[in-house]
């Protein structure tokens, strides 16, 4: 379980892999399905994330038989309270290969603070 941070408004990279067999050795993730959900409630639809990507929309498989991607997800669509400064989300990658099995590479909290600059370029 990871937790991150940054400023609302600021683009979100994480990296993900080496994807690893159940053995410990690299899957070629190539022809595989990732999603990114962030949500207030991890009880809460797949249609109410708060911020969420898949391959083609922030996510990109970066060397497929190296078992990389790469989320990059941005955060300026994202409201922050005034009285608390910051927002927190739960998030997870999820993978699933082209027979359908899914497993969850990573997940955590996802900490949004208030910027100070209030526009995006």
């Amino acid at each position: 379980m990871s937790v991150l941070r940054l400023k609302r408004g600021d683009t979100l990279q994480l990296a993900v892999g080496p994807v690893l067999k159940a053995d410990g050795s690299v899957q070629d993730i190539t022809g595989h399905t990732l999603r990114f959900s962030a949500k207030d409630r991890s009880t809460d639809l797949d249609n109410a994330a708060i911020l969420s990507g898949a391959i083609g929309s922030g996510i990109t498989i970066t060397n497929g038989p190296a078992g990389l991607a790469l989320v990059v997800i941005a955060t300026a669509a994202v409201t922050v309270p005034t009285n608390t400064g910051f927002r927190v989300l739960l998030w997870d990658v999820q993978i699933a290969d082209p027979a359908g099995v899914t497993r969850t590479l990573d997940s955590g909290k996802l900490i949004i603070e208030r910027d100070v600059t209030q526009t995006s370029p």
